[in-house]
């Protein structure tokens, strides 16, 4: 499932109508014309993937299932995760944004690779998976914080394009949980001018013209056949209406932008109310 929302950006999500579960991954008006799949593999797990100039990239949006939860249902969520993450060519880049819902605490022997050194107190059975789950795909885990339950995971190779991953403090998203950020620098390479393709439509604008007006009206009336019920009508001459429409008034050619792209509405008139409204 995906929506708009405000200002060209797309929100790809999934999850079950009673609000229990739930992943979500938002995109800005660039990136959203990148992406080439979406694979939802549960409520816990999605992953959007990116054609980013001759790379690709994919991001994987993940919630782990909480400390109080079946042990079955924390197993299928990093089974389900392990299958996404080995389903990606080693070459691609991957950022794993994730509450994990566990704290990965102090660092053990043969871990220096892919996390600091924070904490001095031994983690949990959750913290342990999340490590467990880093080693194995060679991620590198981002965070200071011995309190964190939210991370941001990347190919331990691709770490240098990672900076400046933060806690914005103050802005909570939700009960224990603040705003966590990254930002990452990708080299691409040049990337290919997209054609803008647009439906061929009738050019039903010109209907103001008395012109065509005048023309579209007669050859409508002399082609019109006269069914008694209404709907039967509509499906009967529907298709003349569009016949004669695209006849007598031309269609669009749907390679960019109408050279008669309908203005007459944005009048003098509508000027004036529209500044007198902001003056008010």
């Amino acid at each position: 499932m995906a929506k708009e929302l405000a200002e060209s950006y797309k929100v790809y999500y999934c999850g079950t109508k009673n609000g229990r579960n739930g992943v979500r991954i938002i995109l800005d008006k660039e990136l959203r014309e990148e992406v080439y799949e979406v694979d939802r593999k549960s409520d816990w797990i999605m992953a959007v993937k990116l054609k980013i100039g001759g790379s690709r990239a994919t991001i994987v949006c993940s919630y782990a299932p909480q400390v109080g939860c079946e042990v079955e249902e924390k197993d299928a969520f990093w089974r389900d995760l392990d299958q996404v993450v080995a389903g990606i060519p080693e070459e691609e880049r991957v950022l794993v944004g994730a509450d994990l819902n566990g704290q990965v605490r102090k660092r053990g022997s043969g871990e220096e690779r892919v996390r600091g050194d924070w904490g001095d107190k031994e983690r949990g059975a959750e913290g342990e998976r999340i490590v467990e789950h880093a080693v194995a795909n060679d991620f590198a885990i981002s965070g200071r914080n011995i309190c964190q339950i939210d991370y941001i995971m990347c190919r331990r190779k691709h770490l240098k394009e990672v900076r400046n991953c933060k806690v914005i403090n103050g802005e909570n998203v939700a009960p224990q949980h603040r705003l966590l950020v990254a930002g990452c620098d990708i080299k691409i390479g040049k990337r290919m001018k997209r054609k803008c393709i647009r439906p061929q439509k009738i050019k039903w604008w010109k209907l103001k013209e008395e012109g065509p007006r005048d023309k579209f009206v007669q050859k409508v009336l002399l082609e019109l056949k006269s069914p008694v019920d209404v709907q039967e009508w509509w499906e009967v001459n529907i298709k003349t209406i569009k016949k004669i429409g695209e006849e007598v008034l031309g269609k669009r050619s749907g390679k960019g932008a109408p050279p008669e792209k309908e203005t007459w509405w944005w009048g003098e008139e509508v000027q004036n109310k529209i500044k007198g409204k902001r003056e008010a």
